[in-house]
């Protein structure tokens, strides 16, 4: 039988956008987001045929791992800080979905002393103290995990967690920083516009234009916008590709804003509410 399901697939090729492959940035999203994806779906599937079959709530805790290199891009890591989004918005849908059948989803974000933080600039942050406690062993997150599975978390679903050393974090949803409106609909001049790959492949030749034109000794004028959607924030039980994309795009020029902004470059992304053919 099938009651806990723990997604932590992963690994890193890390670049800047200016310097990623394709293949770069395919394999990281396909190891991290597909590598979630596919045991979710079988794993969920089993969930409700056994609700089904028995007429009543099964036991069934399903827990993703994403990293904090999402909440505010990286722009070292557009891809894996891509993935990492969309397996949280992935997650969240699948809470809401599997609600009804008695299994909880939830996302931690751990910050621990493993393969993949011994490495580059982040070796010196985790590298294990000579005395004193140990911050980043990665046994301070295992508790996290190990209580999620249990029956006294049964009332816990969709909540994202930042765990480490003492402390554990639960991270609220996104809110609105400011609201703006129009007495009437919005034009170029009072607002002064495929997802995840087809935003990827543009993006990365336009700031590699950008920095070469920036090389002349002055700032370059580059607006780059990307186009998300809500499904992102909140999860999407029927959109879970969608809104893992949606994710991944944010998460994607969050780094890029950081890494173009000594260029002159700015980069934001926009959720429209708008009658359109989708």
């Amino acid at each position: 039988d099938l009651h806990i399901l723990v997604n932590n697939a992963g690994f890193t090729r890390d670049a800047t956008i200016f310097n990623i492959g394709e293949e770069e940035f395919d394999s990281v999203v396909r190891v991290h987001l597909k590598g979630h994806f596919a045991p979710s779906k079988f794993a969920c599937i089993h969930w409700r045929e056994q609700a089904k079959a028995s007429g009543k709530p099964v036991y069934g805790r399903l827990l993703s791992t994403a990293s904090e290199a999402f909440l505010f891009g990286n722009p070292g890591q557009p891809n894996y800080a891509a993935a990492k989004a969309g397996i949280t918005a992935f997650t969240m849908g699948i809470a809401q979905l599997m609600q009804k059948y008695g299994v909880t989803a939830n996302v931690v974000m751990p910050r621990a002393r493993t393969r993949m933080t011994m490495q580059g600039p982040n070796l010196a942050i985790f590298k294990q103290p000579e005395s004193g406690f140990d911050t980043f062993a990665p046994e301070h997150v295992l508790s996290l995990f190990a209580w999620l599975c249990t029956p006294r978390a049964t009332r816990v679903s969709g909540q994202l967690f930042i765990v480490w050393g003492r402390e554990i974090k639960v991270i609220g949803r996104p809110e609105p920083k400011q609201v703006f409106h129009t007495d009437d609909a919005w034009t170029v001049d009072s607002v002064v516009r495929v997802h995840l790959k087809g935003h990827f492949a543009p993006s990365k030749f336009a700031c590699i234009h950008w920095r070469e034109r920036a090389k002349s000794g002055r700032p370059v004028y580059g607006r780059l916008l990307s186009t998300a959607s809500e499904a992102f924030l909140f999860g999407n039980p029927g959109q879970p590709n969608y809104a893992a994309a949606k994710a991944g795009i944010t998460a994607f020029t969050m780094g890029i804003a950081q890494l173009m902004q000594k260029y002159g470059v700015t980069a934001n992304v926009v959720m429209p509410r708008a009658r359109t053919r989708m």
